[in-house]
């Protein structure tokens, strides 16, 4: 798994932002502890994608449907966890796959 990390590391995932999670290993380690919360990311592009229609623009599937998993994520009550939970819809895609062996690090309540 390690190889695969490094890999990414290489192309567009070598950005400071996303070395930083790599680096961090919170997906690897299952740690969802909040840099960046699902609830701020719902309201960021629920935003967008309203202001996207003020100004002519109706259709941005792509911002929808990232839009759409993170809702999803917080209506399953994830939405104090950080957006690397992303990996729990990824993981419920694609069960029974999951990524590493550690137990999930929720936020502290």
């Amino acid at each position: 798994m390690t190889h695969h990390i490094a890999f990414l590391g290489t192309g567009i995932m070598g950005a400071p932002m996303a070395a930083n999670l790599i680096k961090a290993g919170f997906t690897i380690n299952r740690d969802f502890r909040p840099g960046a919360p699902i609830r701020n990311f719902v309201k960021d592009l629920d935003t967008v994608l309203a202001t996207a229609g003020e100004i002519g623009l109706p259709q941005l599937p792509i911002v929808k449907a990232v839009r759409d998993v993170f809702k999803a994520l917080y209506d399953q009550g994830h939405e104090r966890w950080d957006h690397s939970a992303f990996l729990l819809y990824l993981e419920k895609m694609n069960a029974p796959t999951r990524l590493g062996d550690k137990a999930n690090t929720p936020p502290e309540r």
